[in-house]
């Protein structure tokens, strides 16, 4: 039975990257093409890395989201040349999918090698004794690696805490290092002055940028620093 090569890590990431360029796109006027183009190619992307593995043609299906990552980076281009929002929004999406689009095109090298592995052993022929075939090496087996080991070796170092954050945002997380998690309006009495919704935004942007996690909706919702943010 065939099972999905998307390990919970993955699937994790892939669904917060959808939800924030969801996020972001809100920031669109509501009647732009280029809003709607830009989550369609995400819910496409969502959907192929989701059932990546169900199939057999693992090259047809790395490929076709490798294209499909291509098409929503130039949208999120013409985005940035359009100034529909801050350039750093755009930068961390298009971050997040270039890493994808490298898991991705190092799962094809991976699939074409065994590929031509195959090729050769057909065209080459083996010796063997008594019409037995030789036990295979463990050291000559193809393996694909985790999106656990792709991450740890590829993310080292990724979204500096100190990357385009502003007065407010460094207090909102000198408020989070003492709480460790609040909502909405708890952070308001720090702020005077300023609205709920520049709060709001300012947090949405550090959870755009990775370095806070949200979780539950409305007025439930509640912000925690990550633990990968040092």
């Amino acid at each position: 039975m065939l099972e999905s090569k998307i390990t919970k890590e993955l699937h994790r990431r892939i669904f917060e990257l959808t939800l924030a360029l969801y996020r972001v796109t809100d920031f669109f006027p509501q009647g732009e093409v280029l809003r709607k183009n830009l989550r369609e190619k995400a819910n496409e992307i969502f959907g192929g890395v989701t059932e990546y593995g169900y199939s057999p043609d693992f090259e047809r299906e790395a490929t076709s989201i490798i294209a499909k990552i291509h098409t929503i980076k130039g949208y999120l281009g013409l985005a940035r040349s359009l100034r529909f929002v801050k350039p750093i929004n755009i930068t961390v999406l298009e971050r997040e999918y270039d890493f994808l689009a490298d898991f991705f095109n190092r799962e094809l090298d991976v699939v074409k090698k065994a590929t031509e592995n195959k090729q050769e052993e057909i065209i080459t022929p083996t010796q063997t004794t008594n019409n037995e075939s030789q036990p295979v090496r463990e050291s000559e087996k193809e393996e694909l690696p985790t999106w656990e080991e792709f991450a740890t070796k590829e993310d080292k170092g990724l979204t500096p805490i100190s990357e385009s954050i502003n007065e407010r945002q460094h207090k909102i997380l000198e408020h989070l290092k003492q709480s460790q998690q609040a909502k909405i309006s708890d952070f308001v009495p720090h702020f005077a002055g300023i609205s709920t919704k520049t709060i709001q935004r300012d947090l949405q942007d550090l959870v755009i940028k990775d370095i806070l996690r949200k979780e539950g909706e409305k007025r439930w919702t509640t912000y925690s620093i990550n633990k990968n943010v040092q």
